[in-house]
């Protein structure tokens, strides 16, 4: 039995005009909207959703939030790493993030991020090399009454696809 889930999204694949989501991004955003809500993550209760202050980590995740009527929470611990920001810095960042969700008192727990913020995640966490393609996601488990972390499952976006 688990008694938190985290989602951890790479928003989905930015226009190569600007930082909005593409035509194909949308298309991503809308899948990982209906496999989150296909198998039963979006009914743990209470559920947050975050997201980097980016344009399309915020568009990534809006189908989702506008289907269960939650607000996207925006936070910049979540954000792509900083030019001036060192690289320890960085680290601490992701790490303070994992800290502060591991006390909340939230079922699930959905965030959209970045390609360099997610391999130092894992790195962080579960001292493993993890990279996840734009539009993918990954669903990991604190066990109750454990201080243990698992990767339950990756699921690149081309799984998605209904």
């Amino acid at each position: 039995m688990f008694n938190k889930i985290l989602i951890i999204i790479r928003h989905a694949t930015r226009s190569k005009l600007n930082s909005e989501l593409s035509p194909l991004g949308r298309r991503q955003a809308e899948e990982i909207r209906k496999f989150t809500t296909k198998k039963g993550l979006t009914e743990l209760k209470p559920l947050l959703l975050l997201s980097s202050p980016k344009i399309r980590c915020i568009q990534t995740l809006r189908p989702l939030a506008d289907d269960l009527g939650v607000k996207v929470t925006v936070t910049e611990i979540l954000d792509e790493q900083s030019r001036p920001e060192s690289d320890g810095n960085f680290i601490r960042r992701i790490y303070r993030f994992y800290r502060w969700w591991r006390i909340q008192e939230v079922a699930c727990c959905i965030i959209c991020t970045h390609g360099d913020w997610i391999p130092h995640f894992f790195q962080v966490v579960f001292k493993q090399n993890v990279e996840l393609p734009t539009g993918s996601l990954a669903i990991l488990s604190l066990a109750k009454n454990q201080n243990k972390m698992s990767i339950d499952r990756i699921i690149h976006s081309d799984e998605m696809v209904f």
